[in-house]
């Protein structure tokens, strides 16, 4: 039973600027308003449980959906970790940099995973603040997860999306353009100007068994 795992936390980050701002100045994602405003933790809750229940017919798990957020989750506010929303703050971008250098990743019989890095936009953030709480003293003895809901996979169909990407908007060129890679685990980058696809499909899986060349 959840409400019987003592010391048991779900730890987050807000990755967007803005919101760990009010996450910060007024505890935003834990206020009972919240619910009524999308993307936000109470509202996912909220609604994905009605959607469950009388949509789906499943079971109602908005009581233990709450206990579990009140009472297991501790979101976090570190302005200076989270920078600006798309890219690094220099505290993530340390933690990326370690996790390239000594980071190793195995399957659960300890066999080589294969390489992960830690984006810029989401996983380095979130990574460095669990470095910093293995650190103190009162969790030597407990056992960290880092719970990585971002693909290693990033897929391709059988569309070839240079050419469409070639069509959209300057301004989304530019955006695309300035984009770094700096992983040396992601050797990968967009560049409308003066590349080719070949410059990221290396990065890239194709899901249909048929993607274009």
């Amino acid at each position: 039973c959840l409400r019987s795992k003592q010391g048991f936390k779900i730890h987050g980050l807000p990755i967007h600027h803005g919101f760990v701002g009010l996450q910060k100045r007024i505890g935003f994602y834990n206020r009972d308003f919240s619910k009524n405003i999308p993307l936000s933790i109470l509202h996912s809750i909220h609604s994905t449980c009605k959607t469950l229940r009388d949509d789906l017919r499943g079971p109602d798990l908005l009581e233990i959906s709450l206990f579990v957020f009140h009472n297991m989750c501790v979101i976090h506010d570190e302005v200076d970790i989270v920078g600006t929303y798309g890219g690094h703050s220099d505290k993530s971008r340390a933690a990326a940099d370690l996790f390239d250098r000594k980071g190793k990743l195995t399957d659960i019989y300890g066999e080589d995973g294969g390489k992960m890095w830690l984006c810029g936009h989401f996983s380095a953030k979130s990574y460095n603040v669990m470095l910093q709480d293995m650190e103190k003293i009162e969790n030597k003895d407990k056992t960290f997860l880092f719970w990585e809901t971002k693909s290693a996979v990033q897929p391709r169909s059988d569309d070839d999306e240079w050419i469409k990407f070639q069509r959209e908007p300057k301004m989304v060129h530019k955006w695309a353009n300035e984009g770094k890679a700096e992983s040396s685990l992601r050797e990968g980058k967009v560049d409308t100007e003066n590349g080719t696809a070949d410059d990221y499909r290396k990065i890239m899986t194709d899901v249909t068994g048929s993607a274009t060349k």
